[in-house]
C-alpha cells in the first residue's frame, strides 16, 4: 500500500528508525511487518490494535520471535476506540486500512479526537483505501456506498484538530490504483500561530 506515485515509486516514509507507529485493525499484519523493519534497529516500536481475538492470535503467532526477542511489536485490544490504552502524544504515525467504514457517524468525532490525543505534535494519520475494491464490495452487497465515502471520515478530522487533511491518488507498479487519506497534528507553534491569526481576524471583524 505504502508507495509514492510516479515513475520513481519508493516506499512511503511512514516511519523512521526511532518512531512509534500505531496500526488500527492490523489484520494479517503486513503493515506491522513493514513498520517493524523500519524501526528494528532503532528505538522505535510498532503497536497494533484489533478487535478480533482471532486476528490477534494470528499476528502473535506470526511475530512470536520479534515480540519475544525485541519487544518492538506490541499487540493490544480496544473494544472502544474512543478510549485507546495509550498515554497522550506517544505516536509519530497512525496507520489504518478498512477502518472507518463500520464506525457509526455519531462516535466518529470522538475517535478522531482520540487519535489526535495519542499523536505527537507533527504526527500523521494515514488511511489506505482502494475505491475499485470497495465498489466491488458494494456491488456484492457487502457495503453501502455511503459507508466508504471518504468524506464521511475526512469531515471529522479537521474539527478534531488535524491540519493538511487531503486525499492522495496513488499507483502501484502494476498499474493498480489506491487512495490515501492523510492528516497531520500541528506542531505546538502552529497551534499558537493559528490562535493568534484567529484573534486578529476576529478583532478586525468587530472594529
Amino acid at each position: 500500500m505504502f508507495q509514492k506515485h510516479g515513475e520513481k515509486s519508493t516506499k512511503m516514509d511512514v516511519g523512521k528508525i526511532n518512531d512509534n507507529v500505531l496500526e488500527l485493525g492490523y489484520g494479517r499484519g503486513n503493515a506491522l511487518k513493514y513498520c517493524f523493519d523500519k524501526v528494528a534497529n532503532g528505538n522505535g516500536a510498532v503497536f497494533g490494535i484489533d478487535r478480533s481475538s482471532y486476528m490477534e492470535d494470528c499476528a502473535r503467532y506470526r511475530f512470536a520471535l520479534e515480540i519475544a526477542e525485541t519487544g518492538k511489536i506490541r499487540l493490544d485490544r480496544a473494544p472502544d476506540l474512543r478510549n485507546l490504552p495509550y498515554p497522550s502524544e506517544v505516536f509519530n504515525h497512525i496507520l489504518h486500512v478498512d477502518f472507518y467504514y463500520f464506525i457509526h457517524h455519531e462516535i466518529m468525532p470522538y475517535i478522531c479526537k482520540e487519535l489526535w490525543r495519542v499523536l505527537k505534535p507533527g504526527g500523521t494519520v494515514i488511511c489506505g483505501i482502494s475505491f475499485d475494491r470497495l465498489k466491488k464490495l458494494s456491488h456484492w452487497g457487502l457495503l453501502e456506498d455511503s459507508q466508504w465515502d471518504p468524506m464521511r471520515y475526512m469531515i471529522y478530522l479537521e474539527p478534531a484538530g488535524f491540519v493538511d487533511v487531503n486525499i492522495e491518488y496513488k499507483s502501484r507498479s502494476k498499474g493498480n490504483q489506491y487512495q490515501m487519506i492523510c492528516a497531520r497534528k500541528p506542531q505546538i507553534n502552529e497551534v499558537r500561530s493559528c490562535a493568534v491569526d484567529f484573534y486578529l481576524f476576529t478583532y478586525l471583524l468587530i472594529r
